[in-house]
C-alpha cells in the first residue's frame, strides 16, 4: 500500500515539479512589477499611463525582472516535493495498520483526540510565542538577523507573529467541541431537529472537522496579519515621506533681494553686508503666492517659512526651529495626522493660531521640560537670513509632531508667518508647499512656476520619492510574495474545502442514508448540510479574523525598525486590511454557496437502499 502511494506521489510530484518551476518563473516576473500590496500591476503589465496609489500618473513604472532558475531554487522545489511525499505517505502508513474493526470504530466516532492535542503541542507552541513577545517588549522592535536596519531584508522577522496565529489556532480547536456542545444544549430548547442534529454532529465528531477548520482559521489569521502588515507598511511609507516633504510638492524659492553688492553668491538670502539701497525699502520682494494657482496641476499653495528659534528660560538657552505658516492656506496642502497633536484636527490647531497673531504651538516635550502650560507667555529670538529679532508669544497648544519637524533635533514651534515677518521687519525667504494633480508631472509644474517669474532653487516631490521607495528590489520581493501568498492561500483553501465537502459526503453516505430512511426530507437534508457548512465556515472565518487582527495590533508596531530619525518618525498606525479581507470573505461566501449546492445535488440523487447496502458492503 505504501509502495502504491509512493509511486503515485512520485508521478504527481514530478509533474508538479516541472510545471511549478515554469509557473514560478512567471510569478517571479509578476512580483517584479509589484509596488504595493495587491497592486493591479501584479496582474497586468504596467504602462506609463497606468498607475495606482501614490505613483499614479507619474509616468514611472517598476523595472522588469528577468528571473533566473538557479540551482538553489531547484533544491527548494525538490524539498517541497519531498515534504509533499511525506505528507502523503505518513497517513497511508498509519491507515495501512487498520483492520476492518478498527476502521469501523474510527468511522463511527473518533474517540481519541489528535496526536498534537494528546501531546499538548498547541500548549508547548505558546512558550516560544510568549518568549518572543517578551523579547519584543524588552527590545522595542524586531531585530532578528537584520541588525534592526530594514524590515524587508529578512522575511523571517515575521516568524513570531505567524507562530502566534498557528499556536492559538491549534489551542482554539480544543474548545470547538465544547462550544458546539453548548450550542446543542441551547438548541434542545428550540423546536425542530435539524439544527440540533447539526450541532451534535459537529460536537461529537469534531475530529472530522479539525482539518478544514484549521485550514480556514490559519488562512484567515495569516491573511489578516500579512494583509494588515502590508497595508500598514504602505501607509507608513506614504506618511514617512510626506512627513519629510510636508506636502505633494515642496518648493524652495527665492524672492528678489533689494540689497546692494556684498551679498554671498547663490545663498538663500544670507548677504555678507546687509545694506539696502533705501533704508525704507524691504530687504526681500516676493510675487504673490496665489500666482502658483495659475500653473496647470497646482490645486492649492501655502507659504511655509522655517527659521531658527532660541528660548531663554531660567537663564538657560534652548535652540530649536520655528515654522511660520499661513493658517488659512496651510490646511488644504499639508500632510497631517490627528495623532500629531493628541488627536486634535489640523483645523483645530489652525483655529488656535487664529485667535491672536502671537499665538504659538509648542512641542509637548519642551512644555513638559520647562513646566509651561497653554496660555503662558514665551519670548523667542527668531533668526532668518542673518537677521535676528525678539518676539513675544502666547502658548496656544501642544504638539507631539508636525510635518518636517523632528523631536530629535530639539524643540520646535509653529506660529503665524506674517507675525514672524512683522517681528523681523519684513518678509524673508520661505518655501511654498503645493497640492498638485497627479495627472501633471512635477517637471511640468516646476517649469510653469519658473515661467511666472519664481526662482525655484530646489524641489521635493513626495510622490516621486514614494514610487522610488516602492521599486526597491527587497520591498518588491516581499510585497510580491505577500500578494501571491495571499491570493494563493485563498484560492487553495477554497479548492481544498470543496474537495473536503464532497469527500466527506461520500464517507458519510451510510449516516446520511439512515437519516433519509428515518424520514428526513430533501429540504431537511439540505438545511442539515448547509447548516453544517455554514457553522464550520463561520467558526473558521470568525476565529481566523480575530486571531489575525489580534496579531496585527500586537506585533505590527514592533516592525518599525531602521536607522535615523526619519525611520521612527512618524510612528506606525496599525491599519487592519478590511478591504483586502473582503476579497476572501466574498470568495468564501461563493465557496459556501457552491459547496452547499453540490451537497444538495448529491443528497437529492441519493438512493437510500443503495447508500445503506453499498455502504455496508464497502
Amino acid at each position: 500500500m505504501v509502495g502504491v502511494y509512493l509511486l503515485e506521489g512520485l508521478l504527481v510530484g514530478g509533474l508538479g515539479l516541472a510545471v511549478g518551476l515554469w509557473v514560478g518563473t512567471h510569478i517571479a516576473r509578476l512580483m517584479g512589477r509589484t509596488r504595493t500590496f495587491l497592486d493591479p500591476a501584479i496582474l497586468a503589465a504596467p504602462s506609463p499611463s497606468a498607475g495606482s496609489g501614490f505613483g499614479a500618473g507619474s509616468g514611472l513604472v517598476a523595472g522588469e525582472l528577468t528571473p533566473v532558475l538557479s540551482p538553489t531554487a531547484v533544491i527548494y522545489a525538490l524539498m517541497g516535493v519531498g515534504l509533499a511525499l511525506l505528507a502523503l505517505l505518513l497517513p497511508a502508513y498509519l491507515t495501512s495498520a487498520y483492520t476492518i474493526v478498527t476502521m469501523r470504530w474510527r468511522q463511527a466516532r473518533a474517540l481519541l483526540a489528535p496526536l498534537w492535542q494528546r501531546a499538548y503541542l498547541d500548549v508547548l507552541l505558546l512558550l516560544p510565542v510568549l518568549y518572543g513577545w517578551y523579547q519584543l517588549r524588552q527590545q522595542g522592535n524586531i531585530t532578528l538577523g537584520s541588525g534592526g536596519r530594514d524590515p524587508f531584508a529578512n522575511p523571517l522577522l515575521f516568524l513570531v507573529p505567524i507562530l502566534f496565529c498557528f499556536a492559538l489556532a491549534l489551542l482554539a480547536l480544543r474548545f470547538f467541541p465544547w462550544l458546539m456542545n453548548g450550542l446543542a444544549w441551547l438548541a434542545e430548547k428550540l423546536p425542530g431537529t435539524t439544527l440540533l442534529l447539526t450541532l451534535r454532529q459537529l460536537a461529537r465528531a469534531a475530529a472530522q472537522y479539525t482539518g478544514p477548520l484549521l485550514l480556514l482559521t490559519l488562512t484567515l489569521s495569516l491573511a489578516s496579519f500579512t494583509a494588515s502588515m502590508a497595508v500598514t507598511f504602505d501607509a507608513h511609507l506614504a506618511s514617512q515621506i510626506y512627513y519629510q516633504v510636508g506636502a505633494d510638492l515642496n518648493l524652495a524659492e527665492l524672492g528678489e533681494n533689494t540689497e546692494q553688492t556684498g551679498q554671498s553668491p547663490g545663498g538663500l538670502g544670507q548677504p555678507a553686508a546687509p545694506t539696502a539701497a533705501n533704508e525704507n525699502e524691504p530687504r526681500w520682494l516676493f510675487l504673490p503666492v496665489s500666482d502658483h494657482l495659475l500653473v496647470e496641476g497646482v490645486q492649492a499653495a501655502a507659504r511655509v517659512g522655517e527659521y531658527t528659534a532660541v528660548a531663554s528660560i531660567g537663564g538657560r538657552q534652548q535652540s530649536g526651529r520655528i515654522l511660520g505658516i499661513d493658517r488659512i492656506d496651510f490646511a488644504p496642502v499639508a500632510f497631517y495626522r490627528p495623532d500629531f497633536a493628541g488627536n486634535e484636527s489640523l483645523g483645530g490647531l489652525m483655529n488656535r493660531l487664529a485667535v491672536q497673531p502671537d499665538h504659538l504651538l509648542v512641542s509637548r516635550e519642551f512644555l513638559a521640560r520647562n513646566s509651561l502650560q497653554v496660555g503662558d507667555p514665551l519670548r523667542l529670538t527668531i533668526g532668518a537670513a542673518g537677521e535676528f529679532a525678539d518676539a513675544p508669544f502666547t502658548i496656544a497648544g501642544p504638539l507631539d509632531l508636525f510635518p518636517t519637524q523632528y523631536p530629535q533635533d530639539g524643540p520646535f514651534f509653529v506660529a503665524n508667518l506674517d507675525y514672524l515677518h512683522q517681528a523681523l521687519g519684513g518678509a524673508f525667504p520661505y518655501n511654498v508647499w503645493l497640492q498638485t494633480d497627479t495627472a501633471v508631472t512635477t517637471g511640468q509644474i516646476i517649469d510653469g512656476v519658473r515661467q511666472l517669474g519664481f526662482t525655484v532653487v530646489t524641489a521635493q516631490d513626495a510622490r516621486a520619492r514614494i514610487l522610488q521607495e516602492q521599486t526597491r528590489p527587497e520591498r518588491q520581493g516581499l510585497f510580491g510574495l505577500l500578494s501571491v501568498g495571499f491570493l494563493a492561500a485563498a484560492v487553495l483553501t477554497v479548492l481544498g474545502f470543496l474537495v473536503y465537502a464532497v469527500v466527506s459526503f461520500h464517507q458519510r453516505a451510510i449516516q446520511l442514508g439512515m437519516l433519509r430512511a428515518i424520514g428526513f426530507s430533501v429540504g431537511q437534508m439540505a438545511a442539515y448540510l448547509a447548516g453544517e457548512q455554514a457553522l464550520l465556515i463561520a467558526a473558521g472565518v470568525g476565529l481566523g479574523t480575530g486571531l489575525g487582527v489580534w496579531a496585527s495590533r500586537l506585533f505590527i508596531p514592533f516592525l518599525q525598525i531602521g536607522v535615523g530619525k526619519t525611520a521612527v518618525t512618524p510612528p506606525f498606525v496599525v491599519q487592519i486590511a478590511w478591504e483586502q479581507l473582503a476579497v476572501i470573505y466574498v470568495l468564501f461566501a461563493a465557496m459556501f454557496i457552491l459547496a452547499t449546492l453540490i451537497l444538495i445535488a448529491l443528497a437529492a440523487r441519493m438512493r437510500v437502499f443503495e447508500a445503506v447496502k453499498l455502504g455496508e458492503a464497502v
